[in-house]
């Protein structure tokens, strides 16, 4: 009797988070049936002329501990203005036992703030097209822009550039990103992408394969930008990349929305890599430092730092209670996986620039926790 009464609560529960869900994340359908999850009724903010989007995949509040205490340098986002958000996506919600959000889920809701399926680039649950906080940045004048150290057909960065039915359809994702109209592209280096230069020049975009050449795309209007910045190995860091995404978008005097992803987080997770997931970690402190001190005293740039989801189960200590130990410059960190995929854990939305109530936008109404699909709105509110 006991267990068929908790299998009822267990079933209540899931029934009232998906309601939950389709309540926070409700979405109006426009011309074409192309939904709009951001227009919205929702607190207007203080306006900023720039915003700096920046996920971590895959990267959890350990992760970010992780890569303070193996670093020996404080985080750079560590004091900011903060709350948790949940990363379920609607097929996480309806198998909790056996699923988590993948990144094609999570990246819809943290671009469009609307919850789809798991694989679903740019569209929600019916197959419809998203509209993406770059083009509402775009429609309000502003450069928008992409850079990650993944591919530009990675689930991320797709996510806010292109629509496509499954995260594997990489000609559907491409087709689809060079039409988009986002004025900068840049990622790692990639053949799918090379052989397309043709198609990609007949849409506007000037293309630049080598990060040497990049000065020659810097006055175009639109660029497409491959550079070999896959993982720890590259030769182009995240944060020369980032640089040259703000040199480009800032020419625009109406300001700028910039997302940046560190793909190599999730990527050496996966993998149970702790040596080149820090490493991947230090990379991202430094491109955040980069736009700080690019910041400066100007008050006209907000940055947003999350994730995607949590990767690998991470736990990590200073003390001697984990399995595994990591000599850093810093001194001994102990640390443990759980898994090589993702979990269902939260993680960490960190504020700088913009001041307002986390529970103005957070379906849960708290001051505390925010849902994926809340972010993007929150960015609207301020541009």
């Amino acid at each position: 009797m006991k267990k068929h009464l908790l299998k009822i609560a267990s079933l209540i529960f899931v029934l009232a988070l998906v309601l939950a869900t389709f309540a926070a994340c409700s979405a109006s359908v426009g011309a074409g049936g192309v939904v709009d999850a951001l227009n919205v009724e929702c607190k207007e903010g203080a306006k900023v002329k720039n915003f700096i989007y920046v996920i971590g995949d895959g990267m959890g509040l350990e992760h970010i501990a992780a890569g303070a205490m193996t670093s020996g340098e404080a985080c750079t986002f560590g004091d900011w203005k903060r709350a948790s958000v949940n990363t379920d996506s609607l097929t996480s919600v309806k198998f909790r036992a056996t699923k988590t959000t993948d990144s094609a889920a999570a990246g819809t809701a943290l671009a469009t703030g609307v919850l789809t399926k798991n694989g679903r680039i740019g569209k929600d649950k019916d197959g419809r097209d998203t509209v993406t906080i770059l083009d509402v940045a775009k429609s309000k004048g502003k450069a928008t822009g992409i850079v990650t150290s993944d591919k530009l057909s990675g689930a991320t960065p797709a996510s806010f550039s292109a629509h496509a039915m499954s995260r594997k359809d990489t000609d559907d994702i491409i087709a689809s990103q060079i039409k988009s109209g986002v004025d900068l592209l840049c990622g790692a280096s990639s053949d799918s992408y090379a052989k397309k230069q043709g198609s990609i020049e007949q849409e506007g975009y000037a293309f630049c394969n080598d990060f040497g050449g990049r000065q020659a795309v810097l006055d175009a209007q639109k660029a497409y930008c491959l550079f070999d910045m896959g993982g720890n190995g590259g030769s182009v860091s995240l944060k020369d990349a980032s640089k040259f995404a703000i040199d480009f978008l800032s020419k625009d005097e109406d300001g700028f929305v910039l997302m940046i992803e560190q793909a190599h987080v999730d990527k050496y997770s996966h993998k149970n890599d702790f040596d080149n997931m820090v490493k991947a970690m230090k990379a991202l402190n430094d491109t955040i430092a980069m736009i700080l001190d690019w910041i400066g005293d100007r008050n006209d740039t907000a940055i947003i730092v999350t994730a995607d989801h949590e990767t690998g189960g991470l736990s990590v200590s200073k003390q001697n209670n984990l399995p595994n130990k990591y000599d850093s410059a810093s001194g001994t960190v102990y640390y443990a996986w759980e898994k090589k995929s993702h979990s269902d854990s939260d993680v960490g939305a960190f504020f700088f620039g913009i001041d307002f109530k986390v529970a103005d936008y957070s379906y849960f109404n708290s001051e505390f926790l925010l849902k994926n699909c809340d972010i993007p709105k929150i960015i609207k509110a301020h541009i």
